[in-house]
């Protein structure tokens, strides 16, 4: 048979498994089934050893899937994050979260009025507001907020949307005559890219003009955050309600480079300044995430070929953005309010299986790589000159206690533990040799999934704690892996995922005599606000595929309440637990169709099985003529 009469013929028999699951009680999803059918359509081999490969796998799919079932109704002990012996239990937020916070929280008229003044993504003249109409005002003023973002998939299909929406901004602005429009408007769609676009306006505006518009220009973020267009007024009042379980706020974004260097090289501290106030206002410390981080180097230092004249424009650059944050944090109004700052954020590539230093990461890499091998700062500088830099400008912080922190990621593997190491002795190396300490503290990210062990944590937080630091698990969260979730409901994957969490939780707990992990600060709030998402979706969209909507990686539900405080509620009433599936205890019998022209009449018959759980499954066996 040929090629496409083989695919199909793999395809009815996959389907015909697929039926006889769902009438056993496991519900594949579409997205599932084309995952699980695609590695069958691509062997070589004939068509009789696949459907029989097929056959087996499936079967052990469906005893998995029933000893998953079984397990998720086995009593556990919960614990929740602010239940860890830590000092600091922390969230993280960006701007809209910020913004959306204040608007649910905004407790009087005159509150909300003042609220409505900061929120730039929508320039607003709230007036009329009282307090009968307060909450449906406040309600309008949330959709509004969303209303105006510009949908995150859609900016992955058309990335100019973004740009487009601040000119925009900036030409209802009032400070630009018509001619002015039309002249800036042809100078942005003639250059390649920000610097060049600079240069053509500073040959025509004078540097106060320029700076106004810049200005202008940063103070809208039009493209949605992850999560939030699809999350409701009711989840952030709940995510309101939650704050007073939290003394440490993460401020993602505002504190990088990108958001606070203008392209003319002028720094603005108004976001940042407003997650500072946010955090003040409900008795929280702020961790700035992070001072220098690969991705926030800007465009023309980072495409510019590596020269010893670049090494100087990318240290000075570097140098004036750290002088400038470290004053602003010497500033007294500020005493305090930062406890901790990255210094160094991922040193290492994200993926394996060489993690290299991103000095010496290999540029020459497909663009859906660029995140793992993208070097940044470090293609002009190498640790010793960041190094320096953090050294030399620390003097500025005065009396202030702030740790400074290394922050990794995907310490769990062994192999990057190793080029950990390596990275850890040379940043020693330069402490000795200068006789300063640069870092504090160790952070470990922990963005993780279901498949993370036990032994895995241990060992990745006893080799961390061997140089004697503190550690904070710095940006949580968990994805489910396909294996874990397939087939089964959303109950279902919460309980699991729940369980996972718990026992994650549970080994930090155990290490609390051991390792001193001082902090655990929460990443992605729900699913939709999962980072991992919108980073598939960038990549799927536009290769023309489907978006994804959830890889059940956020820590609260969709409506942003604990997930872990249900499940212990199910524990509590054992008899209220949902009960097994009726089609639990059946087993799959497949019947060979006669003249193999494919598979039909394909039997589901129920056994009665005498084991503990009625779990067992009773293997059947195809013959193949």
């Amino acid at each position: 048979m040929d090629s496409s009469e083989k695919e199909k013929l793999i395809t009815d028999y996959a389907r015909n498994m697929f039926l006889q699951l769902e009438e056993a009680g496991v519900s594949l999803s579409v997205n599932e089934k084309t995952q699980l059918l695609k590695p069958y359509l691509k062997m070589p081999d004939s068509y009789e050893v696949i459907t029989n490969k097929l056959l087996q796998d499936t079967m052990r799919f469906k005893e998995e899937h029933d000893k998953k079932v079984a397990s998720i109704e086995e009593p556990f002990e919960p614990l929740e994050f602010y239940q860890l012996p830590v000092a600091y239990r922390g969230l993280t937020l960006n701007e809209q979260d910020i913004d959306l916070l204040n608007i649910v929280g905004a407790s009087t008229p005159e509150e909300l009025i003042t609220v409505a003044k900061t929120l730039t993504n929508i320039p607003t003249d709230l007036t009329n507001v009282t307090y009968e109409n307060l909450e449906e005002t406040k309600q309008l003023l949330f959709k509004e907020y969303q209303n105006k973002l510009i949908p995150k998939n859609e900016y992955f299909a058309n990335p100019n949307l973004k740009l487009l929406v601040k000119k925009e901004f900036l030409f209802n602005s009032g400070i630009l005559e018509d001619e002015e429009k039309e002249l800036i408007d042809n100078i942005i769609k003639e250059s390649k890219n920000h610097k060049e676009m600079v240069e053509k306006l500073q040959a025509v505006f004078s540097p106060d003009k320029i700076n106004q518009m810049l200005k202008i220009m940063r103070e809208r973020t039009p493209i949605e955050k992850s999560g939030i267009k699809s999350s409701s007024y009711e989840a952030y009042v709940n995510l309101y309600e939650q704050l007073p379980k939290f003394n440490s706020l993460t401020l993602d974004d505002q504190f990088k480079y990108g958001s606070i260097v203008l392209q003319d090289g002028t720094q603005v501290y108004h976001h940042f300044e407003k997650g500072l106030k946010f955090a003040e206002e409900h008795h929280m410390q702020v961790r700035g995430n992070s001072l220098i981080s690969y991705m926030g180097c800007p465009d023309y230092i980072y495409e510019a070929e590596p020269s010893e004249e670049m090494h100087d424009i990318a240290y000075q650059e570097l140098d004036n953005y750290i002088k400038g944050i470290f004053s602003l944090l010497a500033r007294p109004e500020y005493e305090g309010r930062v406890r901790s700052i990255d210094i160094f954020n991922e040193l290492l590539n994200r993926t394996g299986p060489d993690y290299t230093f991103r000095r010496e990461a290999p540029q020459d890499v497909p663009p859906s790589k660029l995140d793992d091998y993208k070097s940044g700062w470090y293609k002009h500088l190498d640790l010793d000159d960041i190094c320096k830099l953090i050294a030399t400008n620390k003097e500025l912080l005065g009396n202030q206690k702030i740790d400074f922190m290394y922050n990794e990621v995907f310490l769990e593997d062994p192999k990057k533990m190793a080029a950990f190491h390596q990275i850890m002795s040379k940043i020693k190396e330069f402490e000795q040799k200068n006789n300063v300490q640069i870092i504090n503290t160790l952070g470990i990210q922990l963005h993780t999934d279901s498949n993370i062990t036990k032994e895995e944590l241990i060992n990745m937080f006893t080799e961390m704690a061997k140089y004697g630091y503190p550690i904070e698990i710095t940006e949580f969260d968990m994805t489910m892996s396909l294996e874990d979730t397939m087939g089964l409901t959303e109950d279902q994957i919460n309980k699991i995922r729940q369980r996972k969490i718990n026992e994650i939780l549970q080994t930090i707990y155990s290490l609390k005599d051991q390792v001193q992990i001082k902090g655990f600060t929460i990443w992605s709030l729900t699913d939709k606000h999962n980072f991992e998402v919108s980073l598939a979706n960038e990549e799927r969209i536009p290769n023309g595929e489907d978006p994804i909507e959830t890889l059940h990686g956020g820590y609260f539900t969709e409506e942003m309440t604990p997930r872990g405080e249900q499940v212990r509620l199910s524990y509590e009433h054992p008899e209220e637990q949902i009960a097994l599936e009726e089609e639990h205890a059946k087993k799959l019998v497949y019947q060979q169709q006669k003249d193999n022209q494919g598979f039909a009449s394909i039997a589901l018959i129920a056994i009665v099985t005498g084991a503990i759980l009625g779990l067992l499954l009773a293997l059947a066996i195809l013959n193949i003529k």
